[in-house]
């Protein structure tokens, strides 16, 4: 029988407990004004700005999950600008500022904000926080308004400016990531160490790190018969027009034994930065002398030389096609090729230049190698407008293994930023952001706003960071409208096998697939994500058997299988 008065009770007891552990929540989160002296806390963190002696200046950052105390004891400015058209450097350390309005608001989920607005002449500048419940986040923001009469410039607004110390500067580690470039290497943490008295700086225009040049390189390789012998190992990479490598190399020989010069895309295929000059010379201690350039013809096996092209390297080796009007020889009027000074990669189809020895003797094997298509810009160089993610991540960590402690710096915008982290001697490091390159003169009673960045604490590691971070997103910035599949951990596998890219008579729509392979590969791979913990498999392509067929795999049967583990 149903008791009413008894689902009552257990709704108002339920009710009372949801009003509980709000009220506790609540408890943890606030502002607290004394003065001219603001605190601002959450269960992980508590940051006191203060207004002295007309300095508007950090005065306190504690790690609540520490409760280590990461703030400069004397203070650090709030904000940094530059001002007039001599770019004059101005920040809220340097006084006097007035106090004009401090204003605190509650948002839609709890949301503390507090906007702190001072004034020094015409300059008014309003620096905002956000404090969430529940988390260590503090997300701040810079409104610059002009207050006079005439109109004022201002320049490369700061909207980050932190001097924190999160444990002894030789045990501090800066992470940062690389950004979404089209390069191998892409979205990976990278770790150094910060030393006193020298500035990392960052830039969103800079080249993708850690390379020098627009384009991204080659590789190649010489074999003898089936053996690799130059280099040891691998391939050897060749970087841009600025590199020149060396090969020379002696062998003994038999009547009929080949030589493979084989070159292989680093990266992207159509790009022009593959284009390689590789013409080896071969010379018998007899002095019988077999140079690629010079011997290049339009006849395959003249003087010993064959032009022909393989699939990853891997057997058997197919020939090209010259084209008399280019003098190339080339797959179908297009890469790969091969002419007399180089060769040019198509895909992962290599373009390989084969010599069969005449005679049994000893040669000497020389060339020198050298990426001719790929343009040298300079180490560091800045090349102008680009994605503001394409170089780095935006993102930050400051953590120390002495003491575990970190904090976490992000931000949210899509142009021009620049960065930097200058550690002074007392171990403090202080970091910046700012809006690259801007400039406006603002007409009297105008403002602009900066983007707005965040930083978090944590103590621990590096997963206690991203934890910290994911879990502000999903609670205060998700909007629930996303397809479940859009936070889901991601794997890519190794698509092209059992697809027939790259082979013979098989085109960008694909064909000729092994799809009893691709059918079996579906449970392999679900069984490799249910065991790592990955969520989605991306896969562009070969999952048919050419577009515009579509005649794909029975996907009923992998879907019933794929469900069985929470995936689709």
């Amino acid at each position: 029988m149903k008791c009413v008065a008894c689902e009552e009770f257990f709704f108002f007891l339920a009710a009372a407990f949801v009003l509980a552990a709000t009220c506790a929540i609540a408890k943890e989160d606030y502002v607290k004004r004394s003065g001219n002296r603001w605190t601002l806390g959450t269960a992980g963190v508590e940051r006191t700005v203060a207004l002295e002696d007309g300095k508007l200046i950090l005065k306190g950052l504690k790690n609540k999950f520490s409760g280590q105390e990461l703030a400069a004891g004397g203070g650090s400015p709030e904000f940094f600008l530059y001002v007039g058209e001599g770019t004059q450097l101005v920040t809220s350390a340097d006084g006097p500022w007035k106090l004009v309005r401090a204003d605190q608001s509650e948002q839609g989920q709890g949301e503390i904000q507090l906007d702190l607005t001072v004034r020094r002449g015409p300059l008014e500048v309003t620096k905002s926080y956000v404090i969430y419940p529940g988390s260590s986040v503090i997300r701040q923001w810079l409104a610059i308004r002009n207050a006079g009469d005439k109109p004022l410039a201002i320049a490369e607004p700061g909207f980050l400016d932190e001097t924190v110390q999160v444990g002894q500067l030789a045990a501090t580690d800066l992470h940062w990531m690389t950004g979404a470039d089209n390069y191998p290497g892409s979205w990976l943490l990278q770790t150094e160490k910060l030393t006193g008295g020298r500035r990392r700086t960052f830039d969103s225009y800079q080249i993708f790190p850690g390379k020098e040049s627009a384009g991204f390189g080659a590789n190649v390789m010489v074999r003898h018969n089936d053996r690799q012998v130059w280099p040891a190992k691998g391939w050897q990479f060749l970087p841009h027009e600025k590199v020149t490598v060396p090969m020379d190399l002696t062998l003994d020989l038999k009547a009929g034994d080949v030589l493979t010069f084989a070159q292989q895309w680093h990266w992207s295929a159509g790009s022009p930065a593959n284009r390689v000059a590789f013409a080896p010379v071969i010379r018998y201690e007899d002095g019988e002398t077999h140079s690629a350039e010079k011997e290049f013809g339009g006849v395959q096996g003249q003087n010993g030389w064959h032009y022909r092209y393989a699939y990853l390297m891997e057997k058997p080796y197919r020939d090209l096609a010259y084209d008399a009007k280019r003098k190339e020889w080339c797959l179908e009027g297009s890469v790969p090729l091969v002419n007399a000074t180089g060769s040019h990669p198509g895909g992962r189809l290599a373009p390989l230049r084969v010599w069969t020895s005449p005679k049994a003797g000893r040669v000497r094997v020389t060339a020198q190698l050298c990426n001719t298509g790929n343009t040298f810009l300079g180490e560091g160089a800045i090349i102008g407008r680009r994605a503001t993610s394409q170089s780095y991540a935006p993102w930050y960590a400051l953590l120390a293994s002495d003491t575990r402690d970190g904090i976490v710096i992000g931000w949210d915008y899509f142009g021009h930023w620049a960065s930097s982290f200058e550690p002074n001697n007392t171990g403090f490091v202080t970091a910046t952001l700012k809006v690259a390159g801007y400039r406006r003169a603002i007409a009297p009673g105008e403002s602009v706003t900066t983007p707005k960045a965040f930083t978090a604490l944590f103590h621990g590691d590096l997963d206690d960071a991203g934890n910290e971070v994911l879990n502000w997103q999903y609670r205060y910035l998700w909007d629930y409208t996303r397809e479940p599949w859009f936070p889901a951990i991601r794997m890519l596998g190794y698509w092209m096998k059992g697809t027939g890219w790259g082979h013979p008579g098989v085109g960008w729509l694909g064909g000729n697939p092994d799809t009893d392979s691709t059918f079996r590969k579906v449970f392999r791979v679900a069984d490799l994500m249910r065991a790592c913990g990955a969520d989605v498999y991306h896969r562009d392509h070969g999952w048919w058997d050419r577009a515009g067929d579509w005649n794909g795999l029975d996907f009923r049967m992998t879907g019933d299988y794929l469900r069985k583990s929470g995936m689709g």
